[in-house]
């Protein structure tokens, strides 16, 4: 069998790739013979038990199914027997050959992490990496249910956000609308006026001009536009892209400052859930490193990583690579003064939340305004446009 590994050197390096075994034992024996500290291992894909469930599964039906799966292993319910206590009941299909799979993967020997992530279910990578920490210190049911709170933070953002954005992009539509009736039903009236342009100011000779373009290639241009949307589409739906657009929007006033708030604070919490449940510092670190969605703050936690292990402590390595701000490394330092590192961790998790969402709603807030104005103006123009033709029409000879 092949197994896909991700791995930390004796350099502190993180390396990626495969390794051919029999077994999931037999790998990470291999693997610590070449002096690789494992993080992740999963089997490669192309068996087919790594198939994505049949169906659509909702993220509703998802985020039940692992908070009643979180509270049964809380309540000291054996992982097997909470998934056979979940199997059956009025679940959709989808949901139902998901359990299947868990189930089959742990009576074949699998790690429910590997089960897991075999399935195909969609879920953020982080909880990959929390139930893996929990299968490494015991508490399967604290890590799952931390990755459970997050999910849910997260849908809960992601509905905000939704909601926020409904009314800007019914301006937005509504405008686009606007300009292609005054440019189908009310330009197309003075085209006559082209024939004179060197009479027209500049402004309605552009917009008559413009018009007539339009209404001559209307099919072109809705297709350009259905294209151009569906191309976005595809191209958005890459997580590579999204990742680098992102990193992109960092320098952008009030979006770039929520975005790192953000991607700071899910850092800060998987980080401070992994520390207390005793995982190892340089493996909590490089775990919490993998959900960072951005590449320029994964190279940067990298880098502390290398330097955490070369001794420096993790409040210095973070302030030093710009991670965490001056705050943040006061709060690290006490944390690391009176053990408490996972404590301070969530309080900074918290700090950078609230802060975050704080610039999310003021983000938010401008986008009416600012979508008004844009439409407001274009409209304008052209009907400004179309004034200055009507009452050049007088001072044209025909």
């Amino acid at each position: 069998m092949n197994f896909k590994y991700q791995s930390i050197d004796a350099q502190g390096r993180t390396l990626e790739g495969d390794v051919e075994a029999e077994s999931r034992k037999q790998a990470l024996g291999k693997l610590k013979q070449q002096g690789l500290r494992v993080t992740s291992l999963s089997e490669a894909a192309g068996k087919p038990g790594a198939k994505r469930p049949k169906g659509k599964i909702s993220r509703e039906e998802l985020l039940l199914a692992l908070s009643e799966l979180a509270t049964l292993l809380r309540s000291g319910v054996s992982l097997k027997d909470a998934i056979d206590s979940l199997t059956g009941g009025e679940r959709a299909a989808a949901m139902q050959s998901v359990f299947d799979r868990w189930s089959s993967g742990l009576r074949q020997g699998e790690s429910f992490s590997d089960a897991l992530r075999a399935s195909g279910v969609p879920v953020p990578e982080y909880l990959f990496q929390l139930v893996k920490a929990g299968e490494l210190t015991g508490e399967m049911g604290d890590s799952l249910q931390t990755a459970v709170s997050q999910m849910e933070y997260e849908k809960q953002i992601a509905t905000e956000m939704k909601n926020a954005l409904v009314y800007p992009a019914i301006l937005c539509f509504s405008g686009v609308g606007a300009v292609l009736l005054v440019f189908t039903f009310v330009v197309p009236q003075f085209q006559n006026l082209l024939e004179h342009g060197d009479k027209l100011p500049w402004l309605a000779w552009a917009v008559l001009a413009t018009g007539k373009w339009v209404n001559a290639n209307m099919a072109w241009v809705i297709g350009a536009a259905l294209a151009a949307i569906i191309v976005m589409a595809r191209v958005f739906s890459l997580p590579a892209v999204r990742s680098r657009f992102m990193d992109g929007l960092q320098s952008v006033p009030v979006v770039g400052d929520w975005i790192v708030e953000a991607e700071t604070a899910r850092w800060a919490s998987i980080l401070a859930a992994l520390v207390n449940h005793r995982v190892a510092i340089l493996d909590a670190l490089e775990l919490a490193r993998n959900t960072v969605r951005l590449p320029s703050r994964q190279s940067r936690l990298s880098r502390v990583s290398g330097q955490v292990k070369s001794g420096v402590p993790l409040s210095s390595a973070l302030k030093e690579n710009s991670v965490i701000t001056n705050t943040g490394y006061n709060l690290l330092r006490a944390g690391e003064k009176s053990g408490e590192v996972a404590r301070l961790l969530k309080s900074l998790a918290e700090l950078h939340d609230t802060s975050g969402r704080n610039r999310m709603k003021r983000f938010l807030a401008l986008i009416e305004p600012i979508a008004i104005l844009l439409i407001g103006g274009v409209i304008g123009v052209i009907i400004m446009g179309v004034i200055l033709a009507i009452t050049s029409a007088n001072d044209i000879a025909f």
